[in-house]
Parts: C-alpha cells; sequence; structure tokens
C-alpha cells in the first residue's frame, strides 16, 4: 500500500483501566470466535484520507478543549452489516458525533470514506461467528462493561476498512485536557 492509499481512523479510548479490563473480554470473544481480538475502542472517524500530521494537529486542538467524557453501557448489540460485529451500546457519549463533525471541518469534509450513521458503540468482536455467539457472550460479559465508563483518549491508528484487523496499529494517542478535566 503507498502512502497515498493510506487510510487511518481516529478512536476515543477508555481509560486505561477499564480499557486493560476489556481487552481481556475482547480476546476471549476473539478466541471463542476464532477471529483477531483488538483493543477496545469507539471509532469517532473511520477511513480518513488525511495525513497523519493533520490529523494530529486536528486531534491536538481538539483535546485541548475537551474533557474526558463518561458514558454508560446500555448492553450488547450485534450487527450484520459491512463488519459482522458484536458492540457494546452506551448513553452519553453523544460528542462523538460532534467530534466527527469537528474532524471533518478541521480535516476537510472529503477525507473521510467512512459510510456513517452507525449507532455510538465500542466494538467487541469482528466476524462471522461472533454473531452467532453473541447471546452467550452477553451472560459472561464483565462487570467492567456494565458500569459508567470514563473516555479519557483519542488515538490515531492504521484502522480502515480494508486493513486487516491484525495490521491495525495506533500510531500515537493524546490525552484529553478539556477545562473541566480533573487533574
Amino acid at each position: 500500500m503507498t502512502q497515498e492509499t493510506l487510510k487511518y481512523s481516529i478512536w476515543l479510548l477508555p481509560s486505561e483501566r477499564i480499557a486493560t479490563q476489556l481487552q481481556d473480554f475482547v480476546t476471549d470473544c476473539a478466541k471463542a470466535t476464532q477471529t483477531i481480538p483488538f483493543m477496545p475502542h469507539v471509532t469517532v472517524l473511520g477511513d480518513t484520507l488525511a495525513n497523519p500530521e493533520a490529523c494530529l494537529a486536528a486531534m491536538t486542538e481538539i483535546a485541548h478543549r475537551l474533557a474526558p467524557a463518561t458514558a454508560t453501557p446500555l448492553g450488547t448489540a450485534g450487527n450484520e452489516g459491512y463488519f459482522t460485529s458484536y458492540y457494546l451500546k452506551f448513553s452519553g457519549l453523544d460528542l462523538v458525533q460532534d467530534l466527527n463533525t469537528e474532524l471533518l471541518t478541521l480535516l476537510g469534509s472529503g477525507t473521510s470514506t467512512a459510510s456513517t450513521g452507525a449507532p455510538v458503540h465500542m466494538s467487541l468482536g469482528y466476524g462471522p461467528a461472533v454473531q452467532a455467539r453473541r447471546d452467550a457472550f452477553d451472560l459472561s460479559l464483565p462487570d467492567s462493561a456494565k458500569q459508567p465508563m470514563v473516555f479519557d483518549t483519542l488515538a490515531l491508528t492504521t484502522a480502515h476498512n480494508k486493513a486487516a484487523v491484525e495490521d491495525w496499529e495506533v500510531l500515537q494517542t493524546i490525552t484529553l485536557k478539556g477545562p473541566s478535566a480533573q487533574t
């Protein structure tokens, strides 16, 4: 893949403690469904054609204004769309759509090739077997995925809809430091 065709995603990540607990669950989902584990995340902007430097500049600008957000998990669901997936739904992450809009404004509205309209969610598993095993996973959802979660980091990644999950890489993270953030 040439530099001209590289695409990136910008993710919102949960706090380190929650991310560690959820990573174990994502890994268990992957083992049970013979799929590839990945970092728990909420995609803010997917499949952007903007260069990494522009993405990082936009993320930094936003992170200086935006405080960490708390969201409440509503339960799990599945999707038979582009990725057959199992995910955690949220209440209180309305800022994701606002972040998406702001990033598109800063980067240029034509820089993202991802489709929109998906509910705000944290993916837990991808692949055909995930859909078939969804009900069993609901029974083993960890307590950490049932409690309010703090999201405090933006990440620039190589994740996009044509990249294999095992090739996804976090290139850089930026902590949200908005004026109401706790120090």
